[in-house]
């Protein structure tokens, strides 16, 4: 345990946004060098590093790409060992360290509790123990109850060992957000039709991308419901709740209405399969992975809204990647606000700051300027005619949201694949953390302030 505690005591001396990238890299940097022994490996060959450290990657930031077919190429350890990445990356590695301080009855320290705090999306450094405990009862929960439903179909199918196995893993794997199956490269098309399998992933997909703080929250109002002084739903979690729903209502309809035709998707089907097919394609574009219809074979109109809700993603302080709901909403009254020349700008009874809108702001430009310079770089360095401007952007936003979906087969050059590694790491931590741990070695006091002036925009 003393190089463990040398390790944190190094980590001590950082920012709380530089704890969180050093963290993230070093389990991606364990994983792969776990996933490379030859106990990994189905045929007992080690597998390249380069193979490993890119799976490591994709599992800790809950994208799910793969370069191989994972039941072919992993053996049971090294989907476990798979699976365990995923969950640490789906919780964040400061809550699991946290969970396994609280185990052995050690004291949290004030910066441990501020990194989790940052990992939490919460301010309250005093109930961030509490709320680390409730994420893992949470998501303990959630997944057990998604894979005894799952089990249902995957046990008559596969028999209990495999059954059971698979309907662990890919619960697990859709509450994290992250998209890895065992069902070849198929992914679920072969259950387009089956409403249990359906249903019950998007539940956990919904419920992993709803952040932890709404479901907390969500808890303590069912709980009191009854009581004098019921816990209110919080602004956060109205806002959150409001938008997921609605942008899953509306990709649906966008999705349906343009592949409702097209016979390599939903053309053929029977009207209620093709209603349930662009529900789960709505639901998994925020930041899954999972899909029943090949997105290759997506239109361009449908592609076009795939895309959006891979930007926006999931919400905060969740399993799930994008510049999240609130961001798109903040940014949205925002709006509003300067069109109407409101002098505040108003959720509801309430008013958002303007810290909240600069912080919307930068994340909503710092994503799309990494987008593009990820779409030149794709375009620039895969093989000549092997990838169009259209799967570049499609690809590009789906490893900066994390979600996983992709157009091409793979067959990138290791210079790409670099570079979707770097992308994976950036969106699954959130490009301004990344920005910020870059900018300062250690946390600074606040500048002292300037003279204000105008500038001419617009």
């Amino acid at each position: 345990m003393k190089p463990f505690h040398k390790f944190w005591a190094w980590m001590g001396r950082w920012s709380s946004p530089q704890k969180i990238v050093l963290s993230f890299a070093a389990i991606i940097l364990i994983g792969a060098v776990l996933l490379s022994l030859p106990v990994s490996s189905a045929g007992g060959e080690p597998m390249a590093f380069s193979n490993a450290l890119f799976t490591s990657a994709s599992a800790v930031c809950v994208t799910g790409i793969t370069v191989f077919e994972l039941a072919e190429t992993l053996s049971f350890t090294g989907q476990a060992i798979l699976l365990a990445l995923v969950q640490i990356g789906g919780l964040g590695f400061m809550t699991v360290m946290v969970m396994v301080f609280v185990g052995v009855r050690k004291r949290v320290s004030t910066r441990d509790r501020r990194v989790l705090g940052e990992v939490l999306s919460s301010g309250d450094m005093h109930s961030v123990v509490g709320l680390a405990r409730q994420v893992v009862g949470f998501t303990v929960a959630i997944e057990l109850l998604g894979a005894a439903l799952l089990a249902v179909r995957f046990v008559p199918q596969f028999g209990w060992g495999q059954g059971l196995w698979s309907a662990v893993f890919h619960a697990v794997s859709a509450f994290c957000n992250a998209g890895f199956d065992l069902l070849g490269a198929q992914s679920l098309m072969g259950y387009i039709d089956d409403p249990l399998i359906n249903f019950t992933i998007m539940g956990l997909v919904f419920m992993g991308g709803i952040g932890f703080i709404v479901l907390s929250n969500l808890w303590a109002w069912l709980c009191t419901r009854r009581h004098e002084r019921p816990v209110r739903l919080s602004l956060h979690t109205r806002a959150a709740l409001w938008v997921s729903l609605g942008l899953i209502l509306m990709g649906a309809l966008a999705i349906g209405a343009s592949e409702w035709s097209n016979p390599d998707t939903l053309g053929g089907q029977p009207w209620g399969v093709r209603v349930m097919a662009s529900l789960f394609a709505s639901v998994s574009a925020r930041t899954a992975g999972f899909y029943t219809l090949r997105p290759e074979m997506l239109l361009p109109t449908a592609s076009f809204f795939v895309i959006v809700l891979m930007f926006i993603g999931a919400s905060p302080a969740s399993t799930g990647g994008g510049v999240k709901t609130t961001t798109a909403l903040a940014l949205g009254l925002f709006v509003r606000k300067v069109m109407r020349n409101d002098e505040q700008t108003r959720l509801g009874k309430r008013s958002l700051g303007a810290e909240v809108i600069a912080r919307a702001l930068s994340i909503f430009v710092i994503m799309i300027g990494l987008w593009l310079v990820l779409v030149l770089m794709l375009t620039l360095f895969s093989p000549p005619h092997k990838i169009s401007l259209e799967t570049a952007m499609f690809e590009a936003m789906s490893l900066m949201s994390t979600t996983g979906l992709m157009r091409g087969n793979l067959i990138f050059p290791a210079t790409s694949r670099i570079l979707m590694v770097v992308a994976m790491f950036l969106g699954r931590i959130g490009p301004l953390t990344v920005l910020i741990a870059v900018a300062s070695r250690r946390e600074r006091k606040p500048a002292a302030k300037v003279p204000e002036d105008k500038l001419m925009v617009g």
